[in-house]
């Protein structure tokens, strides 16, 4: 999954050279007027689009919080609109909690490869995330990814 989504860290740097906001950013950077997120502190976003929900515990269960807004799950496809708790979120070992902005564009690189220098950047696809987005098991990137 790394290198499919090296596309999408190189749009992301590019942003951070001229805004100098960090890629990894606390909820609060986005949501300052949502009293819940200025308590969590194991959720962030991942540039722009991802926020991430890491799983820290042996059960592959966790708390997210969605806040203000709809909400893609990466992997699946799923939608919910936010601000949105979902209790005891169930995870497989295999995947992370990772949920999409609804309306996001995201660059990928949907061809296997084992080093960076085998990428031809001529080949990113983006991919729209909105109602035809189904997660990254049912898209081009499925075959890249051990689900």
């Amino acid at each position: 999954m790394r290198y499919a989504i090296i596309p999408y860290l190189l749009d992301q740097s590019k942003k951070v050279t001229v805004s100098g906001y960090p890629i990894v950013r606390a909820m609060l950077f986005y949501y300052p007027q949502d009293k819940t997120v200025w308590h969590i502190d194991d959720e962030y976003f991942f540039g722009d689009d991802f926020l991430v929900a890491p799983v820290m515990n042996s059960e592959n269960k966790r708390d997210i919080y969605l806040p203000e807004g709809l909400w893609v799950n990466f992997f699946d496809g799923e939608e919910i609109q936010g601000p949105y708790w979902l209790k005891d979120f169930d995870c497989p070992l295999n995947e992370m909690p990772v949920w999409l902005r609804h309306d996001a564009i995201i660059p990928v690189y949907a061809e296997h490869v084992s080093c960076t220098d085998d990428m031809d950047m001529s080949k990113v696809l983006r991919i729209k995330v909105d109602k035809t987005y189904k997660g990254v098991r049912k898209s081009v990137l499925s075959g890249l990814f051990k689900i």
